[in-house]
């Protein structure tokens, strides 16, 4: 049986990678919102930075999130603001 064959060592370890995948899959797809939430960019700069994050995810989402993480943070700002006035 595939249960009697593990512990809890093997068990958190195993818990520990499902948060920690999860929260990746978290992080590209709030990347991915706000490379399209960003109207300043060209199709063709939208277009490369998928393509890398595709095939070089790791360290192209490290180098989206330092270059560009200041406006990022004012697109997310401005999207809740924008909800928040439709809202009310």
């Amino acid at each position: 049986m595939f249960l009697a064959d593990i512990n809890l060592g093997e068990a958190l370890l195993l818990a520990l990678e499902i948060f920690f995948f999860v929260i990746w899959i978290w992080i590209l797809i709030t990347i991915l919102t706000d490379l399209f939430r960003d109207h300043q960019m060209s199709g063709w700069g939208k277009a490369a930075w998928v393509l890398f994050l595709v095939f070089v995810p790791f360290i192209t989402a490290l180098i989206y999130l330092i270059a560009r993480g200041e406006g990022m943070r004012d697109r997310a700002i401005k999207a809740q603001t924008d909800a928040k006035q439709h809202m009310d």
